[in-house]
């Protein structure tokens, strides 16, 4: 595994864009369960989520994308990178085709970004993308949304601690569990140094 400013050293001469990841997770590290988010409603996240990545690229694994509710397969008003590892893999729905680009490794997805229109690249998971792209890449920003509960799941977030030392919170913002949103919530944004 490369040190980090050596990372951000090659990440710096090979892309234009600025890389970034967003996700949400519980207290106990969970971002999903059974195939699907482990919380029925976190509309403050959400419009968060849909505030940062609209307009720009996103890169997904295939579980992730396969787990997306109709009508957001693929995520609208992005260009949709989905990364899997079966070079055969098509989605279910054959008019999904044409709407998102299917990338057999991080790198050739990356390359493919770098092509495309926008300023920033967003990793938005699952657990299996982050950990590649946490293990090779220095963000621009981290966005991580901490869900204030403990709640059972199979997915879970890899540990970033050891990592966020390269990076300084930028802002914070907290939302109280009410009728948007299931949980109580704190937003955070980080930033590299």
């Amino acid at each position: 595994m490369h040190t980090y400013s050596k990372v951000k050293e090659t990440k710096n001469k090979l892309m234009k864009k600025k890389l970034c990841l967003i996700a949400a997770m519980t207290e106990n590290h969970i971002i999903g369960s059974n195939g699907k988010l482990p919380w029925n409603k976190l509309r403050d996240d959400m419009k968060h989520f849909k505030t940062m990545t609209e307009g720009h690229i996103v890169i997904l694994g295939r579980k992730n994308y396969e787990s997306l509710d109709d009508g957001y397969r693929p995520l609208p008003k992005r260009d949709n990178i989905v990364l899997t590892h079966n070079p055969l893999w098509r989605p279910s729905d054959e008019n999904e085709e044409d709407q998102i680009t299917i990338c057999h490794s991080i790198y050739d997805a990356m390359k493919v970004a770098e092509q495309m229109p926008g300023d920033k690249i967003w990793i938005i998971g699952g657990a299996d993308i982050y950990l590649a792209f946490l293990e090779r890449f220095l963000f621009d920003e981290i966005h991580l949304t901490i869900v204030h509960t403990k709640i059972s799941g199979d997915v879970h977030f890899p540990p970033i601690w050891n990592t966020l030392n390269c990076y300084k919170l930028e802002c914070s913002n907290s939302f109280i569990a009410d009728d948007r949103n299931e949980y109580p919530i704190t937003i955070n944004k980080y930033i590299a140094r």
